[in-house]
């Protein structure tokens, strides 16, 4: 399997912080691979996966897709599902859609053809003209991944992609998501749910302060630790003692 992306001695401070955020990442990230990054509250997975889709900038280190340093129009192959929902809410479901789809420079004909098929497989076609604001969480959750998914991207990167929706929602979007990594969409994910990632992520990254404190395939990670039986032990066991 060949290199996909791979984060280099990635640093990053906030202004007036004296210890980074971020303190020398270094990830690899190959085609195919479902990623999970865990950590404490703070550990810095969302700020990783802001800069891994372009929307922070680091303040040192280097970012590669296959081999090649990261160029501007890199973001066409991301879809980024921030943890707080990203939607107008006076916007219907459909009209969210086409706006979005705009600013990745869809055609008009490419829209309305992705969003069909989204619409059904997340289920939610038949109410494709209601307002987002008029929308339970586990719908918006939903069309937040359409909006994400719209553009046929290489990579989406979620934060929290399940948080706070209801059981019926959960499966449908995990479901969602392991058919789209067979397809070849390569996803990197974090969550708080580590019975969640444990069934989804081949590889996971545990952070903690800003460092990456154990980076293995889930497998390996598991047989690490033969006296822990599940990720969510191990990831306490470890934070507790590092």
């Amino acid at each position: 399997m060949s290199d996909f992306l791979q984060i280099k001695n990635l640093v990053k401070y906030y202004k007036k912080q004296e210890k980074p955020a971020l303190d020398n990442i270094n990830i690899l990230i190959e085609k195919s691979d479902v990623y999970g990054i865990i950590g404490p509250n703070g550990a810095g997975k969302t700020t990783l996966l802001r800069i891994i889709s372009g929307i922070l900038n680091q303040t040192s280190g280097d970012i590669f897709i296959n081999g090649k340093k990261r160029t501007n129009n890199f973001k066409k192959k991301f879809g980024y599902v921030p943890q707080d929902i990203s939607l107008y809410d006076e916007l219907t479901i459909v009209e969210n859609i086409n706006f979005f789809g705009k600013l990745y420079k869809l055609s008009n004909n490419k829209i309305q053809k992705e969003s069909l098929k989204l619409l059904k497989q997340f289920q939610i076609e038949n109410i494709k003209n209601k307002k987002i604001k008029n929308l339970s969480g586990g719908m918006k959750r939903r069309t937040n991944l359409i909006v994400a998914l719209l553009h046929n991207p290489e990579f989406i990167v979620l934060d929290e992609p399940t948080v706070g929706v209801d059981v019926q929602s959960k499966k449908i979007i995990i479901d969602f998501l392991i058919e789209l990594n067979k397809q070849g969409t390569t996803i990197i994910y974090t969550s708080h749910l580590l019975d969640e990632a444990q069934k989804l992520c081949n590889k996971i990254a545990i952070i903690k302060n800003g460092q990456i404190i154990e980076n293995n395939t889930t497998e390996n990670i598991l047989i690490k630790y033969p006296d822990i039986n599940n990720l969510e032990n191990i990831f306490i066991h470890i934070t507790a003692n590092e």
